[in-house]
């Protein structure tokens, strides 16, 4: 089956509509929505946001990996589009710092002179820390890696807090990015 963009906006309709009288996060329905249609056109990744946001209950393993995963992509779409080359190789915090780097959402991009300097800088440190963070915890309790018959992965409140952590960044890493190629074509 092809990708339909108006099939897949009224799908995430109807389904926000379902989660909302099922008692779903509202906000997390409202992410989901946002990825799929703001950031990412893939048809491959949609189905890999899906995923993640349903194996939150049913695999916190798998839906871990896929946070992992999903802010990977969003990073290595920015740096395509900005034309910066990248590394297979790259690890999960220099993909980030790359990324953040060039989005000028580091500390050291932030300016002195602006009123809240020091919060900014505090978040957007750790914004990369969350990150880096992330991608440890699904080195130990996410998918990506064999495990043993001992294993014990994590419960779904911490998939769920690794979901909404990896929606949080790229939506708003993606924002960031859009705002800076709009600024680019009016100067």
């Amino acid at each position: 089956m092809k990708y339909d963009a108006g099939y897949s906006r009224l799908y995430n309709r109807c389904k926000s509509i379902l989660a909302e009288h099922a008692g779903d996060n509202a906000v997390t329905s409202l992410q989901t929505t946002e990825l799929k249609e703001r950031v990412f056109s893939s048809e491959y990744i949609h189905k890999e946001i899906d995923s993640m946001y349903n194996e939150v209950t049913t695999s916190p393993t798998d839906s871990i990996g896929k946070s992992k995963e999903l802010i990977e992509s969003c990073c290595k779409s920015i740096l395509d589009e900005m034309n910066v080359k990248w590394s297979k190789n790259w690890d999960l915090p220099t993909l980030c710092n790359e990324t953040l780097g060039r989005l000028n959402l580091t500390p050291r991009t932030i300016l002195d002179t602006d009123p809240v300097n020091e919060q900014l800088k505090a978040v957007c440190g750790n914004l990369r820390g969350i990150v880096t963070k992330l991608g440890e915890i699904r080195n130990v309790y996410g998918s990506g890696h064999g495990k043993d018959d001992e294993f014990k992965g994590m419960e779904e409140r911490h998939a769920k807090l690794a979901v909404g952590c990896s929606s949080t960044f790229c939506i708003f890493v993606w924002d960031t990015w859009q705002k800076m190629k709009s600024q680019q074509g009016n100067e």
